[in-house]
């Protein structure tokens, strides 16, 4: 009987910790990570609101991403939510059940010397990055949402997309 009580509580106690390691550690660690990945391989800051994960679901909501520009952002994300299937811990490829950005914000500047600025987020390319493989990814059920909006600029030739942004 004692065994069984000494098990429970052992199985009570790493239950506890998973869910205080995924709710309160996971989301600085994505953080840190996050900032120096954008660092090393693009050399920009990046801006990163409310990070939360949660290690029952395992899903990833982060508010407020920002990659700044001169000015304005150049690329922004008003929420991510990533959820992750528990697939992934047993396959070698990254398996997602959702993955959704809400008000996406993109700022495309053709330079005088006719050079695109998005080109900045093209991480910079090295041996190691160009030898390390890829892991897969797969994305289950996808759901596509168009608005079509109107714009007050005039005629635009065909073939040409203008947007703006969304509320």
């Amino acid at each position: 009987m004692r065994r069984w009580i000494l098990g429970a509580l052992a199985l009570v106690l790493f239950a506890g910790c998973y869910l205080w390691a995924g709710f309160a550690l996971v989301p600085g660690l994505i953080r840190t990570q996050a900032t120096a990945w954008v660092k090393t391989n693009l050399n920009k800051p990046i801006a990163l609101g409310e990070i939360r994960f949660n290690p029952i679901t395992f899903t990833v909501d982060v508010s407020d991403i920002a990659i700044p520009g001169p000015g304005r952002p150049m690329v922004a994300v008003g929420h991510l939510r990533i959820g992750f299937s528990v697939l992934s811990l047993f396959q070698h490829a990254y398996r997602f059940n959702e993955v959704r950005l809400d008000r996406p914000f993109v700022r495309a500047v053709v330079r005088p010397d006719r050079s695109l600025n998005l080109i900045e987020l093209v991480p910079q390319s090295t041996a190691a990055t160009r030898i390390r493989a890829t892991p897969r990814s797969w994305l289950g059920h996808q759901r596509h949402l168009r608005k079509r909006r109107r714009s007050n600029a005039g005629n635009h030739p065909p073939g040409r997309i203008f947007s703006t942004p969304t509320p």
